[in-house]
């Protein structure tokens, strides 16, 4: 479990949920967020797919141009380290057709036992688990 913020100014003004945080061995920087709230009287459960960049990338987003223009040699070889020697995919578009295989399973799996642990819980305590929506949405859409 971790309390997530998804900026630095809510995180300041305090404002924070929990969630459970699932990562993949293989594509390192695709997290999803599994969240379930209370809503009255629903409960809301959702899971989100994020590509986190590594701590590099991060710092080169924060400089500006000029300076990238000088570094531009390094993050050439950086670039090409990570794609041969790291295999770690960036996005989507430049995966192949393994790195696509494993996102969509690791999705997938997740998902699935998101769906199981909901309708456990839901027939525990007397609720019609047929009435869910199980479906995600976004790219990937999973059923």
């Amino acid at each position: 479990l971790k309390e997530v913020s998804p900026s630095l100014m809510r995180k300041i003004r305090g404002e924070k949920r929990i969630f459970l945080v699932v990562q993949n061995t293989y594509l390192k920087n695709y997290l999803m967020y599994i969240g379930v709230t209370d809503y009255g009287k629903q409960l809301f459960v959702s899971w989100y797919l994020t590509m986190e960049p590594s701590a590099l990338q991060k710092f080169f987003s924060k400089l500006p141009w000029f300076v990238l223009i000088f570094l531009l040699p390094i993050l050439i070889l950086v670039r090409i380290y990570n794609l041969f020697v790291k295999k770690r995919a960036v996005s989507p578009a430049e995966m192949d057709i393994f790195d696509l295989e494993e996102l969509t399973a690791y999705v997938t799996t997740v998902h699935h036992a998101l769906i199981d642990a909901a309708k456990e819980i839901s027939e525990s305590v007397g609720f019609d688990f047929s009435k869910v929506d199980q479906k995600s949405r976004g790219f990937l859409n999973i059923s």
